[in-house]
């Protein structure tokens, strides 16, 4: 049961550490000293968005002090801790309603932790996750990082984030950062499905629950796409969940007269875009509908009034780009028409091999053939038939199930045209790039999103209806976690899953370090490169950098 208690605290603190980023931004940039979390945005109550907001803080502050220092995680922790003691003393607007506290703060989260009883590393995390995080603690932005393991450039912001969450030897904090977004996202699903009176988001929260229920059965025991708990410390689940709860949000815009939103609502899709780009480079692809809001809506007359936000939203994807570049000589790894062939550390023929051998390959990548010949390739995955059958299943029924509660009947407009391009564009990255279900889930969720939203529904969820959904919502919470871990808490309540790294042997190399005997696993030494890599230290007086 320790598992799970620790994760109740760690995810209120996370909570709490985005409140008191809020406040202390609301002080600074707006000179406000209305700390209140009665503030809506989006038609959705502040709390709801400070788990993210706690998250993207605390990844980019790492982001940015990695230019000039390693992060020390207790220094680091002890900064956070302040943060929270600070700005967090007052107005608890969020305990006036305990079953909301009991339901968002206990009972979702706890069932979730359970998944910590027998949660395990993922396959890249020993190859290069938690070594980059290593890198990350102990060493200022090292440029041409790369050339020691090609796959430190699939790196994301949730690498900076579970840089400063080990704890001694164990790492089962990093999985907790995972369960918050998961957390996060169904405290969404239960504020549309009992007191939000938008339709856009009643109809987010029947699919939630729909798709959540269903993931559950079907063809070979179930797995139509829904969110997952992933293995320590993949970003799967964490980008699918920004990516939908911002598409939710761009329907919710787009339903808008005029598109009318105001500063604080603009300054949100930007940095929550801006979230799902560091987690994920298909996340730039949001941009485009911020652009469609800006120029469809008065903003752009207006743009004087929203230059604060702008400009910090530039200035952030500069810096970013600039990481990209100082790490692996290109904009976006690994994408070669992106990269700079003149840097010292630049290797066109290792940005080569990620993206064929490490990408596209090893994810089976549609490369403008025949489709039909490509598709029937991919579709003799287990796991891609698995999931194509069940997804399907799964949408007629959430379809069907709509069709009880409301009247059905198709309605079509142009905003929702310009949504189902943007899902199409989604899909050709996807299967050009990297065509694994795990890493399209956000599309096909918002496809399903799309699809029910065309439904012209006329939802009037009785308080009979709510109860209902708030079981079934619990219900799919209790189910994400694997039926073993539950077992494993029956059988010992006092077990405590740690989760600590493999030991590795090594072999000293000529020209820098050492590479693991299996050539892959460095998991925790930065003295460590992949096996058969070229790369030497150069020592330059101002920094430090790696050469081919």
């Amino acid at each position: 049961m320790l598992n799970v208690f620790t994760y109740l605290i760690f995810y209120f603190y996370i909570f709490l550490v985005g409140r008191g980023l809020y406040f202390l931004i609301n002080k600074v940039f707006n000179k406000s000293k209305n700390n209140s979390d009665n503030v809506v945005i989006f038609n959705l109550p502040i709390r709801l968005y400070y788990p993210f907001l706690g998250l993207f803080g605390i990844g980019n502050i790492v982001f940015l002090l990695n230019f000039f220092t390693g992060v020390n995680n207790t220094i680091f922790n002890i900064f956070l801790f302040l943060l929270t003691v600070l700005f967090n003393y007052r107005n608890y607007e969020f305990f006036d309603n305990f079953k909301t506290f009991s339901i968002n703060f206990i009972l979702i989260p706890g069932f979730l932790a359970v998944s910590s009883l027998n949660i395990g590393f993922a396959r890249d995390a020993g190859g290069y996750h938690l070594n980059f995080q290593n890198w990350l603690s102990n060493k200022p932005l090292t440029s041409g990082l790369y050339l020691l393991n090609p796959q430190y450039g699939f790196t994301s912001i949730l690498d900076y984030i579970n840089t400063i969450f080990s704890i001694g030897s164990s790492y089962i904090v990093l999985h907790y950062v995972n369960l918050v977004f998961i957390s996060s996202i169904l405290s969404i699903c239960f504020f549309a499905l009992t007191e939000n009176k938008n339709i856009n988001y009643k109809i987010f929260g029947l699919m939630i629950v729909t798709f959540g229920i269903l993931d559950n059965f079907g063809f070979n025991g179930g797995k139509n796409g829904f969110i997952e708990i992933d293995s320590v410390p993949k970003q799967d689940s964490a980008f699918t969940i920004i990516s939908i709860f911002l598409f939710v949000i761009f329907t919710f815009i787009m339903a808008k007269k005029n598109f009318v939103i105001n500063k604080i609502e603009f300054t949100t899709i930007c940095f929550l875009s801006f979230f799902a780009f560091q987690l994920r480079t298909l996340g730039f692809l949001y941009y485009l509908l911020i652009l469609y809001v800006f120029f469809k809506s008065q903003l752009h007359k207006d743009y004087k009034s929203y230059i604060k936000p702008i400009v910090g939203f530039l200035i952030l994807n500069i810096l970013w780009l600039i990481k990209n570049v100082l790490m692996t000589s290109c904009l976006i790894f690994p994408v070669k028409q992106l990269c700079f062939k003149s840097l010292p550390w630049s290797n066109i023929e290792l940005v080569a091999f990620s993206s064929n051998d490490l990408l596209r390959n090893w994810h089976g990548a549609y490369s403008f053939g025949s489709f039909t010949d490509w598709f029937n390739r991919w579709i003799q995955n287990q796991i891609n038939l698995t999931f194509s059958i069940n997804f399907l299943i799964s949408l007629l029924l959430a379809l069907l199930l709509l069709s009880f509660v409301s009247r059905f009947r198709f309605k079509f407009s142009k905003n929702y045209i310009i949504l189902f391009i943007f899902i199409l564009l989604n899909f050709f990255f996807w299967i050009t790039t990297a065509p694994a279900v795990r890493l399209g889930n956000s599309i096909f969720l918002n496809f399903a999103l799309l699809m029910m939203l065309c439904v012209d529904a006329d939802l009037q969820f009785s308080n009979k209806f709510k109860s209902v959904s708030i079981v079934f919502l619990l219900m799919v919470s209790f189910s994400l976690p694997r039926f073993e871990n539950y077992s494993q808490l029956l059988e010992n309540s006092m077990f405590v899953n740690e989760l600590r790294v493999e030991k590795v042997s090594y072999i000293k190399n000529q020209d820098f370090g050492v590479s693991p005997i299996d050539g892959v696993s460095c998991w925790v030494n930065i003295s460590c490169k992949n096996k058969g890599r070229n790369a030497k230290l150069i020592n330059d007086t101002f920094y430090n950098y790696f050469i081919p």
